[in-house]
């Protein structure tokens, strides 16, 4: 683990990162925003994500700039860590214009609270999803983040939804409401008339031609 205020891992390449970044308030999976001025950003999803909210204050002095920053970080490993490294590379860039009073809030996923995951996956999802992206963070602060671990389920029917938002005045907040489980039996049945649609355009395309 690297010591506070020295450099941490870099995820990717700065074009690869700045691909996530994204200029609206919605900040999806797989993306970081940031903001200023009163600005909100927001995101949500499930707990199988990680969500970290930075916040700062410019001293009085600097040039100013963003001063909140959101990631949505999947663990799809097709766009795993790249706003996470937006996110940093936007931060430490703040933080050369004078940022300060940097303070991280972050939603991990606790794989041990729900009884989908094994001990053996349960250890892979802390060593190498929910370790890395708090280790960055707290290099990134030169501090503690605030984390919040959270299940995935509400019960055997329902999921959990976390939302999180930074407010126009930059505040942190967080919501979560629980969304029906999709039943498996529709999903297969709705694949499967998918599939046949599918079928079906492919042979009128080749009829076109």
């Amino acid at each position: 683990m690297a010591k506070n205020g020295q450099p941490g891992r870099e995820f990717c390449n700065m074009n690869e990162a700045d691909s996530a970044y994204v200029t609206s308030s919605q900040v999806d999976m797989g993306e970081f925003g940031t903001g200023s001025g009163n600005k909100t950003l927001w995101t949500d999803g499930l707990a199988t994500c990680i969500r970290v909210a930075v916040v700062g204050d410019y001293s009085g002095q600097a040039h100013g700039g963003d001063d909140r920053f959101l990631a949505h970080v999947s663990e799809d490993e097709d766009m795993h860590f790249e706003p996470l490294q937006g996110l940093i590379n936007h931060v430490t860039e703040a933080k050369a214009r004078g940022l300060i009073n940097l303070k991280a809030f972050l939603i991990v996923t606790d794989p041990t609270m729900d009884d989908i995951y094994n001990p053996r996956d349960a250890i892979e999802i802390e060593e190498n999803f929910n370790e890395p992206v708090i280790d960055s963070i707290r290099i990134l602060i030169g501090k503690d983040p605030e984390v919040l671990r959270r299940g995935e389920e509400w019960d055997e029917d329902h999921l959990l939804y976390y939302k999180l938002t930074i407010t126009d005045d930059k505040e942190i907040k967080l919501e979560s409401y629980a969304v029906e489980k999709p039943n498996e039996e529709e999903d297969e049945v709705d694949d499967d008339e998918g599939e046949d649609e599918d079928e079906d355009e492919d042979e009128d395309e080749d009829e076109e031609f």
